[in-house]
């Protein structure tokens, strides 16, 4: 289940600095005395005449232009609160921005829709103002995290740098992901629905798995789920018009717009992040696309952290624990980005090489210029199955060095990251299909997915093949050890 909206408001309770800083430090008891002054009810006009809301966080008794980094939220201003006085303290003006049709925003909340050409009008009146410098930056993660790409491709004259975090890619993991649309997408509606918060409505587990059974039990249209929650929105059915990803294509730059970014961009994720799909399509397409001098200050960040600890990282997650070198202090990475970027400050000592990430098991950070450069080789390991019995339960084929030779295919019946390996260890590939609550349900007719009920089922027979005519096989790339 993506439980990546939710994690973001889990995340602003949290402790907001790690255990470890990110380089270099400030004296913190000397920066959490310093004065805050407030801006409340900033109206920001939009082009259509639309005024967004935002929260403006100064340092006291500023005295000149500084430079403003800014965060576009539909999760309500009071969420990001904390960040607003951090940053504040350490020099930045930070101003929260509720989206249209948002906390006291003007407007409808359409997702995903206005964020592009929103987020430029916001850069553009935000370094009109006195208190600014002329230099605008952007903040956050998940949603925050794609609107800052959606700003970006509206090319506002002063944006400076951009960090996204764990951001949602529109076709590639939000609102679905190969073409299989989520339960979770109407929970995450009913959670921006109205312009106020709905976090308890939100995190009723039990409500929202027992809407999401009744529809898997009684074989309902997935399309019937947003009234099946009681919560009919127009947005929901959209999306469900929309299940290709090329339909999505609009929201994100494209070549030719990667081409045309300069400025420098700090991509922070996790192995664990349930949006590391769509981080990854940004910073492929922009190493596809961008210009030499754009990949070369375009910086990758990679932590064993799920999806809320790419803002406030955590040393657990399902069980597992990692040493204190994973609490990276990410306010103070970004502080240090933002000096960088915006005021000729040194580059963080932390980000040595272009691509950083931690490697669990070792419990160390390893960098490298290029993500290519993370693997040293590439290994193929071959499926085999020599009676066919690799879809039981109780037993399985093999990955093998060798290609096979007599392997028979494995037939299925259907109603279809960086980690150090201890020597010894075994590989195991688990192929399934995600017949679960949590997602849309194919019943196979050839018809509109989401329109589809038990009376449209057709058997799926899905062959596997892996003999010496048809190898098939799982390709891994291996890291030496690296400096």
């Amino acid at each position: 289940m993506h439980t990546r909206f939710r994690q973001d408001l889990v995340a602003t309770n949290r402790r907001l600095m790690g255990a470890n800083g990110a380089g270099a430090t400030q004296d913190k008891s000397k920066t959490e005395e310093q004065g805050v002054e407030l801006v409340w009810g900033l109206k920001i006009p939009m082009r259509d005449g639309i005024q967004l809301n935002g929260t403006a966080y100064k340092p006291e008794g500023q005295t000149k232009p500084l430079p403003v980094v800014f965060t576009h939220t539909p999760y309500i201003s009071d969420s990001y609160h904390p960040r607003g006085m951090y940053f504040a303290r350490h020099g930045y003006v930070f101003v929260i921005v509720d989206v249209r049709g948002r906390g006291n925003s003007e407007g409808a909340f359409e997702p995903l829709l206005h964020d592009g050409r929103d987020g430029h009008d916001i850069v553009e009146h935000l370094a009109r103002q006195p208190w600014c410098d002329g230099q605008v930056a952007m903040w956050g993660g998940s949603y925050a995290g794609y609107n800052q790409w959606a700003a970006l491709k509206e090319f506002p004259k002063h944006l400076a740098t951009i960090v996204p975090a764990a951001s949602a890619h529109p076709g590639v993991d939000f609102p679905f992901a190969n073409n299989i649309f989520y339960s979770y997408e109407t929970q995450w509606l009913t959670f921006t629905s109205g312009v106020t918060g709905n976090s308890n409505l939100f995190n009723e587990a039990v409500f929202w798995i027992g809407r999401f059974r009744e529809m898997y039990l009684k074989h309902r249209p997935f399309k019937e789920l947003d009234q099946i929650v009681g919560n009919p929105s127009p947005h929901f059915q959209m999306w469900l018009q929309r299940p290709t990803p090329d339909q999505w294509a609009f929201l994100t730059p494209s070549s030719d717009e990667y081409k045309r970014i300069h400025i420098p961009i700090l991509t922070i994720t996790g192995h664990y992040d349930d949006d590391q799909p769509g981080v990854m399509e940004f910073y492929r397409r922009h190493m596809r696309h961008g210009t030499a001098r754009a990949r070369a200050r375009h910086f990758l960040l990679f932590g064993p952290w799920d999806h809320a600890g790419t803002r406030t990282p955590n040393k657990e997650f399902g069980g597992l624990e990692f040493a204190d070198a994973s609490m990276l202090d990410l306010n103070d990475l970004h502080r240090q980005w933002y000096d960088w970027t915006m005021r000729d400050g040194p580059k963080p000592d932390f980000l040595k090489k272009r691509v950083a990430y931690y490697v669990m098991g070792e419990e160390k950070w390893k960098y490298a210029d290029k993500l290519e450069q993370t693997a040293t080789a590439r290994r193929k390991f071959y499926l085999n199955s020599e009676y066919g019995y690799a879809n039981d339960v109780f037993r399985s084929g093999a990955l093998r060095a060798q290609k096979p030779v007599q392997s028979k295919p494995d037939s299925y019946l259907f109603t279809f990251f960086s980690r150090r390996i201890a020597r010894h260890s075994r590989l195991r590939l688990l192929i399934n299909s995600p017949n679960s609550i949590y997602f849309q349900k194919n019943y196979n007719s050839g018809g509109a997915v989401a329109e589809e009920t038990a009376r449209d089922a057709r058997v799926a027979h899905v062959t596997l093949y892996h003999d010496a005519q048809h190898p098939s096989f799982l390709e891994a790339p291996v890291a030496g050890r690296m400096k």
